[in-house]
């Protein structure tokens, strides 16, 4: 590492060190919708110093985000969300941020998926959520997926962890339904989508910079945004998921 990256990461160099350090600054990681959840997940790769991020989302900034996102402005709705996030984090010293304006479900998706070193999905549908999962199990690359839940019903949210090394451990397909989408208009406490973004990247920094990460048996975290406590569980993947179903 060079003197100046030292420097940066000179708070977090003595818990990983100048190996682990390098490895997440020589890192891609793709993140998938950029809404609440994703936004947050987004910036502390960022901070932790991934050398490459690729954000991908379809969709344009609108009111609603103004208050949840700190860091946009009025006269940037209608803007790509993605734009406005690379654009914050233009003048960084490290790292590069590539947007792109495209769908979970677009081939290009699945080629830059093919590329990364792992793979965060935020999406707000869970077609887009599967299709994401599908293709990073397909190419061999760790997936993570934060969701939260219905915060009228429940205050928390979900991370799942999918790793190649851990074939018999669940996905989010084990979890979910085929088809279907997230309910916009649920309940959002923001201060829970930035726990769940964050728990999501801090995940994803662990696995990017060790290759055992010291989660391997682990596949689902949940939050309890109550308590504030996360739980750890090890979960079994279903034989017949569609998704994750193949023989391990």
């Amino acid at each position: 590492m060079r003197r100046d990256e030292l420097s940066w990461f000179s708070g977090q160099l003595p818990v990983i060190g100048p190996v682990r350090q390098a490895a997440l600054l020589a890192s891609q990681a793709a993140v998938i919708g950029l809404g609440r959840i994703g936004t947050s997940a987004a910036l502390a790769l960022h901070a932790a110093g991934v050398g490459k991020l690729v954000l991908i989302d379809p969709q344009r900034l609108e009111d609603e985000q103004i208050g949840p996102m700190w860091f946009l402005r009025r006269d940037q709705i209608g803007t790509p969300k993605v734009r406005a996030v690379a654009d914050l984090l233009r003048d960084r010293p490290y790292g590069r941020v590539e947007p792109v304006l495209s769908t979970a479900e677009a081939p290009e998706t699945a080629d830059i998926i093919r590329r990364s070193g792992i793979v965060l999905s935020c999406a707000n549908t869970i077609s887009a959520r599967l299709k994401t999962e599908r293709n990073a199990i397909a190419h061999g690359v760790p997936v993570v997926q934060a969701a939260a839940f219905d915060g009228r019903e429940r205050l928390g949210g979900i991370v799942t962890v999918r790793l190649p090394e851990t074939p018999d451990r669940a996905c989010f397909g084990c979890l979910a339904a085929d088809s279907g989408a997230i309910q916009r208009g649920e309940g959002l406490l923001t201060t829970v989508t930035s726990l769940l973004g964050v728990l999501a990247a801090h995940l994803a920094t662990l696995i990017i910079s060790s290759p055992h990460g010291g989660i391997p048996d682990r596949s689902i975290f949940v939050l309890n945004g109550s308590t504030g406590t996360v739980e750890a569980l090890t979960v079994r993947r279903r034989p017949d998921c569609p998704i994750c179903g193949a023989p391990a």
